[in-house]
């Protein structure tokens, strides 16, 4: 009786189709395409889970109004310059690779969120998987672990990454037989853009096994210079087209050209776009079945060489340190200059600021909410305990808090819950980007008269809610724009605004959030808020998320040089500086500006701390 070396392969493949059927709801969806709209995606993926990295990237360019590209651990970290605001979007099945914890501890350091796939819970991660910035996708599978090629855990990854995007599926994906003829050296794997991920999949699988050497091209690019190797090499050689409706035409015409005596074999799907793809990708993983049984190894487990799992387990942490991710370093990104050119001069700022806010006696802190006290994909919850705890202990040591919103009547409920009835005094609202002003302690109260251009850029902005670009949120005072659709983007919402306010010739002041563009009167905002909160309540501390310009914190942390940003910051030398720890922003920084607030006796000061200055830039740390 003979051993079939590919009976355990053929048994997770068996499983696909309901691996597939798993994603049909997944939870947080909604959470994480917010965090993914708009932005450059770094795609990171190891070995087997490449594939679904590439779906992904071309998911997020079509689907999430950004740009993307596919890198593995070591290329994402060895990038010197890294867009700004971008997201490292990372697939690993068991969230142990040691390549994916450096990419992530290097995406954190950067000041970067992250998406993590995998197969595992959030809870069971290590480090430094169990951050508040990274935003974990669990996704389905059927089995604990996948043999020596991955295949459930990549199917999943990249339907659930289908799913996050807001793509529909089908119920059920059968994937497409298609048996290769013969046990070739070479194969040359054609497509379009929606077979790239299964080209992909195919050369991995291949060359990791030693089964044959595989070409992955597209349709054109075949035609440049391609077919004279084919020729030359045409008896161990074999031609392998992946086909979808969007391509049928070019691949066709394509391979009637190729002469009788090479082999060609064609995987087609009836399906279009990333349904086309998920189909392509579950066929592929078959086609090794065929060179894997001529040539009897196990796919799913080959004989590893003793190299190999040293190779694997080379200690190579220490070559690639973090980046630094100093106060210095983030403003130095701010002002967008060299850091070898600008590093003394920002430190020796950075110093000077330090040493004078420290005089300061803080007896108010006039806060941003969503971003800074809430991250912004969590905004319609409370804040996390800690935060709520840190910021309670500062009422208790007799400090007044000042919350500087574009928020409404919200975040009015939202205080009452959790902050204790006996601070309610202490505590003052700036609603509505500081228009509506409300004690805490007093009921709630409207009392906006409604100015005349806000029924004006309502007007001029109610085509673009018509075409679905934008929703428009109306009050007294201001008008709130939230982009919509899955394309759209802050940046571009903030355009057609700005452009209307413009046309019109309307007074008024044009900023952005993490999750909406807010229009206000030029004589009002967050800044006005923070002076005459400081007349009332004494010198101030103003603490927010947007401190570039544009953003909605802008004016309000140029007020002033006793601010600082939890997240960016303006390119200003004597205020707005991001004091947290590395790798931290929003409001796990806002619990490091906290922790810096000493009191002695009735006295209140920030004690930044100091950036340390050496040749070697893996000195500057906090």
């Amino acid at each position: 009786m003979t051993l079939d070396v590919t009976a355990e392969y053929k048994n997770e493949l068996a499983e696909l189709p309901f691996v597939y059927g798993l994603n049909a709801a997944l939870p947080g969806s909604d959470r994480v395409r917010q965090i993914l709209a708009g932005r450059h995606a770094y795609m990171i993926a190891s070995g087997g889970a490449a594939p679904a990295s590439v779906i992904a990237a071309d998911l997020h360019t079509e689907h999430a109004g950004g740009t993307a590209e596919v890198l593995s651990p070591l290329a994402f970290i060895e990038k010197r310059k890294k867009v700004a605001r971008s997201v490292a979007v990372v697939f690993s099945a068991r969230g142990r690779h040691p390549d994916s914890a450096m990419a992530v501890s290097h995406a954190l350091h950067a000041q970067m969120d992250v998406v993590l796939f995998t197969t595992r819970p959030s809870a069971d991660l290590p480090k430094p998987f169990d951050q508040s910035r990274v935003s974990v996708v669990t996704v389905p599978s059927t089995r604990a672990k996948d043999g020596f090629l991955a295949t459930g855990s990549v199917l999943s990854m990249a339907s659930s990454a289908a799913v996050v995007y807001g793509c529909a599926l089908p119920a059920a994906l059968e994937p497409i037989s298609v048996k290769l003829a013969g046990d070739s050296d070479n194969i040359i794997v054609l497509h379009g853009v929606n077979g790239r991920a299964a080209a992909l999949d195919i050369q991995i699988r291949h060359e990791e096994l030693g089964l044959a050497s595989v070409e992955t091209t597209d349709f054109r690019n075949f035609a440049h210079g391609r077919h004279v190797g084919l020729e030359r090499r045409s008896a161990k050689t074999l031609v392998l087209a992946l086909i979808t409706p969007d391509v049928k035409a070019i691949a066709e015409r394509t391979l009637r050209t190729i002469p009788k005596h090479v082999a060609v074999f064609r995987l087609a799907s009836p399906a279009r776009g990333v349904v086309g793809s998920l189909q392509l990708l579950a066929s592929a993983m078959h086609v090794p079945l065929e060179a894997a049984s001529l040539q009897s190894i196990s796919p799913s487990r080959p004989p590893v060489p003793s190299f190999g799992r040293e190779l694997y387990h080379l200690p190579f942490k220490r070559m690639y340190p973090p980046p630094v991710d100093t106060p210095v370093t983030r403003k130095i990104s701010a002002i967008g200059a060299g850091q070898a050119h600008a590093s003394a001069r920002v430190l020796e700022s950075y110093d000077s600021w330090r040493r004078w806010v420290r005089q300061q006696d803080i007896q108010t802190l006039v806060l941003d909410y969503d971003g800074t006290c809430v991250s912004t994909s969590e905004r319609f919850e409370l804040p996390r305990r800690e935060v709520r705890d840190a910021l309670v202990d500062l009422l208790d040591r007799g400090l007044n808090l000042a919350f500087a919103s574009g928020r409404g009547k919200s975040l009015f409920h939202d205080l009452r819950v959790w902050v204790p009835e006996s601070f309610h005094a202490q505590v003052h609202l700036g609603l509505h980007n500081g228009s509506w002003r409300q004690p805490l302690a007093s009921p709630l109260e409207f009392n906006e008269r409604e100015l005349g251009w806000v029924r004006i850029l309502e007007a001029h902005l109610e085509p673009y809610a018509a075409l679905g670009a934008i929703s428009i949120r109306r009050a007294a005072s201001q008008i709130g724009v939230e982009p919509r659709g899955r394309a759209m983007t802050i940046e571009a919402a903030q355009s057609i605004v700005a452009t209307a306010a413009q046309e019109l010739g309307l007074p008024v002041q044009v900023v952005a959030s993490g999750h909406s563009v807010d229009v206000l009167s030029l004589d009002s905002g967050k800044a006005k808020f923070l002076t005459d909160m400081q007349s009332k309540l004494g010198t101030a501390l103003a603490i927010g998320d947007q401190g570039a310009p544009g953003g909605n914190d802008f004016a309000l942390l140029s007020a002033t040089r006793a601010s600082v940003s939890v997240d960016a910051c303006s390119p200003a030398l004597d205020r707005c500086w991001q004091i947290g720890r590395a790798g931290r922003r929003g409001p796990d920084a806002l619990l490091d500006v906290v922790g810096m607030l000493h009191t002695d006796g009735r006295r209140t000061r920030l004690i930044a701390q100091a950036v340390k200055d050496g040749s070697d830039e893996r000195e500057q740390i906090i």
